[in-house]
């Protein structure tokens, strides 16, 4: 079986392990908006359940993507753009990065290192895909 099928399955089963916990979507926020005054302030006045919602949308799209569903390059380059916009810097994106393997390892019960390199290949995937590639 491919590396990339492997590591896709490992992450689809964390994810469903982690959205079974009705925590991560906030836990994620709190810790990313916690890790620097600019990224919160960047979310400040925004609808957090709704950016939990757009998130959690978001990671059933990479998920689907991951196991090579066709048609969502399209949306995650639009994403992408939407976030060039808000002038999302470098560092914000290896905080959201991080922030996402944090609270998934706190979420998932069976988080080891074979799931955290899944995590972050697909979160760079997504990364890359969304035009958003860290240097």
């Amino acid at each position: 079986m491919a590396a990339h099928i492997v590591e896709a399955r490992r992450f689809h089963e964390s994810l469903t392990r982690v959205e079974a916990s009705a925590d991560f979507y906030r836990l994620f926020y709190e810790r990313f908006l916690a890790g620097s005054r600019e990224t919160a302030t960047l979310f400040q006045h925004r609808n957090m359940e709704r950016l939990q919602a757009k998130l959690r949308m978001t990671l059933d799209m990479v998920d689907d993507a991951a196991s090579e569903q066709p048609g969502l390059g399209m949306y995650l380059e639009m994403l992408g753009h939407m976030h060039e916009g808000l002038h999302i810097s470098e560092d914000q994106i290896a905080a959201w990065r991080e922030a996402a393997l944090a609270t998934a390892a706190e979420c998932d019960p069976q988080f080891d290192a074979t799931t955290r390199a899944a995590w972050e290949q697909v979160l760079d995937d997504l990364i890359a895909k969304m035009g958003l590639q860290r240097h």
